[in-house]
């Protein structure tokens, strides 16, 4: 199976991608170790040499919807990972039932921090292929964004009869928050382009 994808990629970029072609591997014996020379595996000022600026245009786009995708991904495993935590605070009694939550709620986290890492190592991959450091959505993703006390604004009222409010969050909402349903449309016009 890896090895027909292989060969169609090899068939594919000798079109689109025809200075890199010959730096694709011709023996098949190992296809999960075969490099495959996308446009971000070369340096931005490298792209007009090698006639891939076109393909590294294409692939920013894909990336970038990607991105989008993790983003969602990420604000879904901290809205779990915090109803988790609620939940064990009001409904769990006992060892037995801490510690199974305790377990999922670190399994939660483990989540949390994958996408993280995901993320930045796209964010990376799209810097190279040339998005701009300050782009309005895809921002820097610091430790501090990934905390389930982030979804708030700075007051939080929990009832209809309470005057204040309390404070849940004296950072502001974080950025990821704030970016809506971009990416579900984009990705959208994405799954209708390659039907």
């Amino acid at each position: 199976m890896i090895r027909d994808r292989l060969l169609q990629w090899e068939t594919m970029s000798t079109k689109v991608l025809l200075r890199l072609a010959p730096k694709y591997p011709t023996k098949l014996a190992n296809p999960e170790r075969a490099s495959l020379n996308l446009p971000s595996s070369y340096p931005l000022h490298q792209h007009s040499d090698l006639g891939i600026d076109e393909a590294a245009q294409l692939e920013l786009r894909l990336r970038e919807v990607k991105a989008y995708e993790i983003i969602g991904d990420l604000k879904e495993a901290i809205a779990k990972k915090y109803a988790t935590i609620n939940d064990r605070r009001k409904n769990v009694i006992g060892q037995r039932g801490s510690t199974r939550a305790s377990k999922l709620i670190d399994f939660q986290v483990s989540t949390v921090a994958k996408h993280r890492d995901r993320y930045r190592y796209l964010r990376d991959i799209l810097l190279t292929l040339g998005m701009p450091e300050a782009h309005p959505d895809l921002q820097r993703l610091a430790d501090d964004d990934c905390q389930s006390t982030r979804m708030f604004t700075d007051k939080v009222q929990l009832s209809r009869y309470q005057k204040g409010g309390n404070t849940i969050n004296n950072k502001g909402l974080s950025w990821i928050w704030k970016v809506g349903t971009h990416h579900e449309k984009h990705g959208g016009e994405w799954a209708t382009e390659s039907e």
